[in-house]
């Protein structure tokens, strides 16, 4: 049995729909390059000047080709 020696990668996804487009998103990019998720982590931010919320996605995923 050998050890798998995958090594973990970060993808950056932002969207200021933050209903339904960010998620999406990253879901279709999940299953158009099949990776496997790791983590997610989401941060807010305010758009000061136009008054919107912007969503940054911090996605943290295997690339299951490298196996």
């Amino acid at each position: 049995m050998g050890i798998r020696n995958m090594k973990r990668k970060v993808k950056i996804f932002t969207d200021s729909d933050t209903d339904k487009g960010l998620d999406e998103s990253i879901n279709k990019w999940i299953e158009e390059n099949g990776v496997e998720l790791l983590d997610v982590r989401v941060t807010y931010d305010v758009n000061k000047e136009y008054g919107f919320m912007v969503a940054t996605a911090t996605v943290i995923y295997i690339d299951k080709s490298e196996d």
